[in-house]
């Protein structure tokens, strides 16, 4: 199959199946996501796509995670952006935003609702 990507919070779970199972697809975790993002690091071996929350919270400190510039980042180096809703909220406000951010997928709750916001919302030109 070459329609799934696998992911886990933690970078050696991703790295041991990768190892195990190389002609799957993965998303990096929290380790791989971080150095990508914040070190400019590869997020590891078999990464076709991040798969990450709008937010993630660090302690008492809330990182913006899911934005324009990182999404880009991104797509220049070859990578899709798949963004995950949970303590972000779901709304069609968040998922335009979302849109115009160019990212590759929502993971929603509300698969019909979003739906609709796609047909009435669609991506920038820019976004290819």
């Amino acid at each position: 199959r070459r329609d799934l990507i696998v992911v886990s919070f933690i970078q050696q779970a991703v790295d041991r199946f990768h190892a195990l199972a190389p002609a799957i697809d993965v998303a990096p975790g929290v380790d791989g996501s971080a150095a990508f993002l914040l070190q400019n690091a590869s997020p590891g071996d078999g990464v076709v796509a991040f798969q990450l929350p709008i937010t993630y919270r660090v302690g008492d400190q809330v990182l913006d995670v899911t934005t324009a510039g990182n999404v880009a980042k991104a797509h220049a180096a070859g990578y899709a952006w798949h963004t995950w809703l949970s303590n972000d909220g779901e709304s069609p406000a968040t998922w335009r935003t979302l849109i115009d951010q160019c990212v590759d997928g929502v993971m929603t709750a509300r698969p019909v609702a979003f739906e609709k916001v796609l047909r009435g919302h669609p991506a920038p030109e820019a976004c290819g």
